[in-house]
């Protein structure tokens, strides 16, 4: 556990797959290796939990969208191994998805940051791609079946001084066009619909928090920042910091870039975003990793 401390940022390269790292899909959904280390995609928060049994593990919170590490009941695609590993969320009722107990390759003296991570189920999770490498996906493997495939390096990722920027809104002639509805839900119509709740000073959720939504087109979280304030009548759309939340016990993450490129998961019908009011010790509390550190 000393390589994952609660509430750090971490890297993890595959030893396998040529030091490439451990990715989470800008669809919000899939996982994969990349050598795109400098993308929040690429970095994920530890964050601990005990299971009932009372034994602690470390859950895996993508930096970019809040989504956990989550193996799926599907088998994974031809030419992977073992079961599909997503992008999924952390709610009551399935924390033996999202949860894994990391084992060191090596003495713990010799200097090793090698990890196997093991899932409770007690699978083992591993890149794939040996032969063919455009196979890119992440599975989770028999828990017999450990190579340098399933291995590990683990490096911890640095903060920021200062919170990023939002990426600025693209020009419709150029890319996507966002559009913005926080009137109503439109059943039927495509679009996603973000729930929202305003967050206490001290960036926790009071007692009964009322929630409410609206159905919001298009991708760019510099837009969605003005829908929220425009429903909460906020006058300043820059007075708010907005933050996934990916099921009822995640982490609050802070929502910095673009919104995943397509609906999630049929079976999670909303994105939950906490309101934070800039400013506030809330706001000041809030963790953003470098990943452009060297």
């Amino acid at each position: 556990m000393d390589l994952f401390p609660d509430g750090h940022h971490v890297w993890l390269s595959s030893s396998g797959r040529g030091g490439k790292y451990l990715h989470a899909d800008d669809d919000g959904v899939g996982v994969r290796v990349s050598s795109k280390r400098a993308s929040l995609l690429s970095a994920w928060k530890v964050h601990h939990a005990v299971s009932p049994g009372g034994q602690t593990y470390v859950l895996l919170c993508g930096a970019g969208y809040g989504r956990y590490l989550t193996v799926s009941r599907d088998p994974a695609p031809h030419g992977h191994k073992g079961r599909l590993v997503v992008q999924g969320s952390y709610d009551e009722n399935n924390f033996n998805w999202v949860a894994w107990r990391p084992e060191r390759v090596g003495a713990a003296g010799d200097g090793a940051n090698e990890v196997i991570l093991r899932h409770y189920s007690g699978y083992v999770l591993r890149a794939n791609g040996k032969f063919l490498i455009w196979n890119r996906g992440v599975s989770a493997d028999v828990n017999d079946r450990t190579t340098p495939m399933s291995h590990w390096l683990v490096r911890a990722i640095p903060l920021r001084a200062i919170p990023p920027q939002l990426p600025p809104v693209m020009d419709p002639y150029h890319g996507w066009f966002s559009k913005m509805n926080i009137e109503s839900v439109v059943p039927g119509v495509p679009g996603r619909i973000i729930r929202f709740v305003r967050a206490a000073d001290d960036g926790t959720l009071p007692p009964n928090a009322a929630w409410n939504e609206f159905r919001f087109d298009g991708r760019s979280v510099f837009e969605l920042r003005a829908a929220v304030a425009r429903a909460l009548g906020e006058a300043n759309a820059l007075g708010i910091k907005l933050c996934a939340r990916a099921g009822t016990f995640a982490l609050q993450t802070p929502l910095t870039m673009d919104l995943p490129r397509r609906s999630l998961p049929r079976y999670e019908k909303n994105m939950d975003i906490v309101v934070i009011a800039d400013g506030s010790p809330g706001a000041a509390a809030l963790e953003y990793p470098d990943v452009d550190a060297q």
